[in-house]
């Protein structure tokens, strides 16, 4: 089973955000004992060329190459596919963790979904926290207050620009990036993805919310044909599955026919959900370049 890490509790959100912050200590892993490599300092780090300023760490899910980045605009974990090729062009699977965590908390996940058809790319948060655990966390804005949405409106932009360094470096064949996360991040990924749709391909959503509708709502397309995936646990106790519910009906209302998926489960992610993830990215960008596995 793969599980979620620190994220906020978001009942009573409405459309102000959430409320409160629960401890939801978490790791992504699987049953075969998986664990991501995010997890841990990389043991012989190594520099990468000069123009790519990050280091390369142990493989992850078998023959996937796992790298950190500086990033120009935030630091960020790349999972390369088995049999990555330079030459040609892969899909882009970007995934942003909750509030709490950091950039190698869904790494686990690139080997779940599909550890040959994409690139996936896991940016980190750009606001530092002390926990009192010993190990960093970070997280896109405040849960409150008055600063937080001017927190939020800088992460976006942070992202945005994340974003354009990320397809520069891997060029993606044309609307082929998918945006996602989860809780929290989930939030920031309606937040950047649904007003660009002609860049971003589809969202995915996580044990996500939508946070402040009114602001997403003002910035929508006309076009409202974006593909949207969204799961969440009936027996989640930080984002209720309640909130997830209203976010669909919102956006049925807009136009957007999302594709909605509940499971008996808490705030997490478990193989069924990865499957299920798996599945729709496979009929929204498509697998990459498939002749080289047949």
């Amino acid at each position: 089973m793969l599980r979620g890490g620190r994220d906020v509790d978001a009942r009573g959100m409405g459309n102000r955000g959430p409320a409160e912050m629960r401890e939801c200590r978490g790791r992504w892993h699987r049953a075969d004992g998986y664990q991501n490599a995010g997890e841990s300092h990389l043991p012989g780090e190594h520099r990468n060329p000069p123009h790519s300023r990050g280091s390369v760490g142990r493989k992850a899910g078998g023959n996937m190459r796992y790298m950190q980045h500086e990033g120009d605009h935030l630091r960020f974990t790349v999972v390369e596919p088995v049999g990555f090729d330079r030459s040609e062009s892969y899909p882009v699977v970007v995934l942003l963790h909750g509030f709490g965590a950091h950039m190698g908390d869904l790494a686990g996940l690139a080997p779940a979904i599909d550890s040959r058809s994409y690139v996936y790319a896991f940016p980190n948060a750009p606001i530092a926290m002390d926990m009192g655990t010993g190990t960093p966390h970070f997280a896109w804005a405040p849960l409150s207050g008055d600063g937080a949405e001017v927190a939020l409106a800088h992460a976006s932009r942070l992202i945005d620009g994340f974003l354009d360094e990320v397809t520069d470096m891997y060029r993606p064949p044309e609307g082929q990036v998918v945006l996602g996360g989860f809780s929290q991040g989930g939030m920031m990924a309606y937040r950047g993805g649904l007003a660009r749709p002609g860049n971003i391909a589809g969202i995915a959503s996580l044990s996500g919310f939508m946070g402040n509708r009114a602001v997403i709502e003002a910035a929508l397309p006309i076009d409202r044909s974006q593909p949207i995936f969204a799961a969440h646990g009936t027996a989640d106790d930080k984002v209720p599955v309640s909130v997830a519910r209203g976010d669909m009906e919102m956006l049925r209302s807009l136009g957007y026919a999302p594709e909605y998926r509940e499971y008996p489960i808490a705030h997490e992610v478990t193989q069924q959900v990865a499957r299920d993830l798996s599945a729709w990215l496979s009929r929204v960008i498509g697998p990459a370049s498939q002749e080289r596995w047949r």
